[in-house]
């Protein structure tokens, strides 16, 4: 939506309020009536906005923003502006201000109206014998049925006090207030105070608004009673003079309250028009031809590659995983060539005899240099840290096939590595991440003598209690 500043989003009008808001859309054409124009909002609604000025040129497909008013949830929103920001300009819609106060339930119309009939209908009441009297003289046998009634009279009967009643010496201290002041003959203090009683009535009739139904009977009954006070004699011209003050104070203050509230409004809505022309709707403005082409040709090329991307995917699904596995043989060749533990364990399952009457386990190849390979031919960056041998195959294996001791010490591997000059400080010294040589399949059955993990020892043949 289009930024319509906070403190001019709402106006206030006594206790009512009316709140402001704008309605992006385009124009769809002209309506039935010169001055009208169909506008479809952004969501897909309809409207048919009559302009002030009929002759406002206005095209199809145009975009507008329409300025709507509403007083609150009980009263529909009505449009007070349209802002043409295609052609950079903005007019008013129909209704005047007036109307849309009136049509809102701004300016209590209906309220003001009542008052005044009310305050008429007093008036023909007070006057009712003079008229009968001037009709029975036009055509006394047309209107010789008409009743007879005199307001006077009824209320000198019904309260007596009030003919020659003085206002004036009730009300303690007024009567020589009023004697210092110069005065006309006619303006006593009698009249004075009476004048003053109604005409604070006649204010609080007027700002009585939604209450003018209770006050304006009250101020009839006092001017009736103030027209038999003053005018015992002839009361009808002090009350009639009491009704024309009431209802020239209401014709003023409707002229200047229905002047004051629709210049108001019109100035707020020439405002916030002002400022939607400046800061337009951004969901409400096309973009150029240019842009548009490129944002369309931009769509389709996106929608292309959408639907290009399942097939694009199932055909390099494969090369993804024949690349992945060639990342994990290398990545396999790359590491170091000790067996895992998978291997180690079915490398232990074959070692080990399921039973005594079992063959001997075909030997496991020595990890160790050599004693051939001299410090000339071995390559130091394959030495590393030998883990102890299963508990399985380091036994001694005797000559019926009966496997030895476990857990025997063994000093021979330890001075075979003497011998070939290799120490446990130097094998303590090599890296452990260095790589090994790979498993082969196992020597054969003449070469466990030189193996020196498998070879029979002398030392372990002495120990065995068995041999």
């Amino acid at each position: 939506m289009s930024s319509i500043p906070g403190a001019h989003a709402s106006l206030g009008f006594g206790r009512k309020r009316v709140e402001f808001y704008a309605a992006p859309g385009v124009t769809a054409g002209a309506a039935a009536h010169r001055g009208e124009h169909e506008i479809r909002d952004m969501d897909g609604q309809s409207h048919i906005l009559r302009l002030s000025r009929p002759d406002t040129p206005l095209e199809s497909g145009e975009n507008v923003t329409v300025l709507r008013l509403q007083s609150g949830p009980d009263h529909e929103s009505r449009p007070v502006a349209l802002i043409n920001h295609d052609r950079n300009a903005w007019t008013r819609t129909a209704p005047d201000a007036t109307g849309i106060l009136g049509r809102s339930g701004i300016t209590r119309g209906l309220n003001w109206w009542l008052s005044m009939i009310l305050f008429m209908v007093t008036a023909l009441a007070f006057s009712w014998p003079d008229i009968r009297l001037f009709m029975l003289e036009v055509d006394p046998a047309l209107f010789a049925a008409l009743p007879d009634l005199n307001v006077f009279e009824m209320a000198r009967q019904q309260f007596p006090i009030l003919p020659g009643f003085d206002l004036a010496a009730v009300i303690p201290g007024f009567s020589g207030v009023a004697g210092q002041v110069s005065l006309a003959e006619w303006l006593t203090p009698n009249v004075l105070a009476f004048a003053a009683g109604l005409l604070v009535l006649a204010l609080f009739t007027y700002f009585a608004r939604s209450w003018r139904i209770i006050w304006v009977p009250a101020y009839a009954a006092a001017a009736l009673a103030a027209g038999l006070a003053l005018g015992a004699i002839a009361p009808l011209i002090p009350s009639m003079l009491a009704l024309a003050g009431v209802g020239l104070l209401f014709c003023l203050g409707g002229i200047v309250n229905r002047t004051r509230d629709s210049a108001r409004l019109e100035g707020r809505i020439a405002r916030l028009s002002e400022n939607i022309l400046r800061n337009p709707p951004r969901e409400g403005v096309s973009a150029p031809a240019a842009a548009g082409a490129a944002l369309s040709t931009g769509v389709a090329a996106d929608a292309v590659i959408e639907a290009a991307e399942p097939a694009a995917d199932q055909a390099e699904a494969p090369e993804e995983l024949a690349v992945e596995e060639a990342a994990e043989l290398a990545d396999e060749s790359v590491d170091d060539d000790l067996p895992s533990d998978e291997a180690l364990a079915a490398a232990r399952a074959d070692v080990a005899p399921a039973d005594e009457d079992m063959a001997d386990p075909a030997p496991v190849p020595s990890l160790r240099a050599s004693q051939e390979d001299g410090p000339e031919t071995r390559d130091p960056d394959r030495d590393m840290i030998m883990p102890p041998p299963p508990p399985l195959a380091n036994r001694s294996v005797s000559d019926n096939g009966d496997a030895g001791e476990a857990g025997e010490p063994d000093d021979t591997p330890v001075a075979e590595a003497e011998a070939a000059g290799t120490t446990p400080d130097a094998v303590a010294a090599t890296p452990e991440t260095a790589d090994t040589p790979q498993l082969d399949e196992g020597p054969e059955a003449g070469d466990d003598e030189q193996d020196p993990f498998l070879s029979s020892s002398p030392a372990r043949e002495e120990d065995d209690p068995r041999s």
